[in-house]
This record gives structure tokens, sequence and C-alpha cells, in this order.
């Protein structure tokens, strides 16, 4: 029978905590979903563009949260980032295109 101990020290309990998800991130992506879905139909595009200008700042909140390590989810952010410059700015390049139309046809 072995009569020895052991005498290594314990090594401390660690627990890994999860970072929080990134509520930015989220925000982003259903702003930029929510203006891709209304820039689908003329009579809702204008609502499309202050959906867009919310999911960029969100998005771009959310993205420095993901880099700064605070949170997860930063390619939600980006998702959300792009899906809002891309309702942001086409529908302004539309409404341009139409007004310039429009104007020149009553010429």
């Amino acid at each position: 029978m072995n009569t020895e101990m052991n005498t290594e020290p314990l090594q401390p309990l660690t627990t890994t905590l999860s970072k929080p998800s990134n509520k930015d991130g989220w925000a982003a992506f259903t702003c930029g979903m929510a203006a891709l879905w209304s820039a689908g139909d003329l009579s809702s595009l204008l609502f499309s563009i202050p959906l867009g200008i919310a999911a960029v700042i969100t998005g771009l909140r959310g993205r420095a949260k993901a880099k700064r390590g605070e949170t997860t989810g930063g390619g939600l952010a980006l998702t959300g980032l792009v899906l809002g410059v891309l309702t942001t700015v086409v529908p302004v390049i539309f409404l341009a295109w139409l007004w310039i139309a429009l104007a020149n046809a009553y010429r």
C-alpha cells in the first residue's frame, strides 16, 4: 500500500464566463432587415431610409464593442451595417433618379 501523500498544490477552480450578446448587433441586423423589406415597395420606400440609418449607427456601435472584446456578435453587427448602407444609399439614388426623370418629363 502506498502511504505517500500527494503534495502538489490544488489548482483553483476557474469558470469561463461567456461574453454578453451584442444587443447593438441584433438591433442593426433587425433594422437592416426591416429596411430591406420596406425598400421592396415604392409606397414604403421612405421608411427604409431612417431604418437604414438606424442600422448603420447601431452596426457601427456593435462592431466597435465586438472589436474591443466587450461582446460577441461582430458578424451580426457587420451584416446589419452592410444592409443599412445598402438600404440607405440605393433608395436615395432611386428617388433622385425618379425626381430627375419626372422633372424632365414635364418640361
